[in-house]
């Protein structure tokens, strides 16, 4: 899907939201008492409710319970809503076969604030989509090994939104999508992805990377930001499409000049 899909995915969110006044808007609470560890089934929540896709926020806190919840379809964390954890939660959200996680420009999904719950591509075919403008932070992020595993990020004229890990990130392959339909090089060659603690060394990078057509990039999983931390990050980002800086009206006057004194100095050699 392209950014104008996932643009009109929000849209259609808000627009639920607006027309139900958003009288229905809740927050979910993870309870994990079903055996399927099912995202769509009752009893997993508290409200025996499973969240509504871009209406509700989610919680998760520690139960008694030990399956862990795994996305099947897909769900959206949209502006103003939040997906997080409490304090002394370390589970695994996982997103499995078929399931797409996506945080939308205003949602926030905060796992490492307090707690300290991860995200994990599960098996088959899934993807997580970060748009410019959310807030994301985890303890890790584990990608699949799979090609259909897509890790996504879609920009805005400014940039992307940097995903905050705070203990370890494990890239395995899979698929790094960058969506730049919307980036202005002017703020700069490079897009900061992951910030992380450490990479452990089983880390193999992601099998293919795709960036809006006609654009390159390189990937660098050991940059390092001006703040000092480590790093995945798209750099050296050119567009064969982007503006041609024109000259000042003053440089102009300095082109011509050159010119004249060049043509003259020509038919002064005939």
């Amino acid at each position: 899907m392209n950014r104008t899909v996932y643009r009109a995915i929000s849209h259609l969110a808000a627009a639920l939201c607006i027309t139900a006044n958003c009288a229905l808007a809740s927050t979910a609470t993870w309870t994990g008492q079903d055996a399927s560890s099912s995202w769509d089934v009752a009893n997993n929540w508290s409200n025996h409710t499973p969240p509504q896709s871009g209406v509700d926020s989610v919680l998760f806190q520690p139960t008694s319970h030990p399956g862990d919840p795994e996305i099947s379809g897909t769900f959206i964390i949209s502006a103003g809503n939040r997906m997080i954890s409490t304090a002394q939660t370390d589970g695994v959200l996982r997103i499995g076969h078929g399931g797409h996680l996506i945080i939308a420009k205003g949602g926030t999904l905060d796992f490492a604030t307090q707690g300290g719950y991860t995200i994990a591509e599960a098996s088959g075919t899934m993807r997580v989509t970060f748009e410019a403008g959310a807030t994301a932070r985890m303890k890790r992020f584990i990608n699949g090994s799979n090609l259909d595993h897509t890790t996504q990020f879609i920009a805005d004229h400014a940039g992307v939104t940097t995903v905050e890990v705070s203990s370890a990130i494990f890239i395995r392959g899979g698929r790094l999508d960058v969506n730049l339909e919307q980036y202005d090089l002017r703020n700069g060659s490079d897009l900061v992805l992951f910030t992380y603690l450490h990479k452990p060394s089983q880390n193999t990078g992601f099998n293919e990377i795709q960036l809006t057509e006609g654009w390159s990039g390189t990937i660098d999983y050991n940059y390092v930001t001006d703040t000092g931390q480590k790093a995945i990050a798209m750099t050296d980002l050119k567009n064969k499409g982007h503006y041609v800086d024109i000259p000042e009206p003053k440089a102009y006057g300095l082109i011509l000049s050159a010119l004249t004194a060049a043509t003259a100095l020509t038919r002064r050699r005939r």
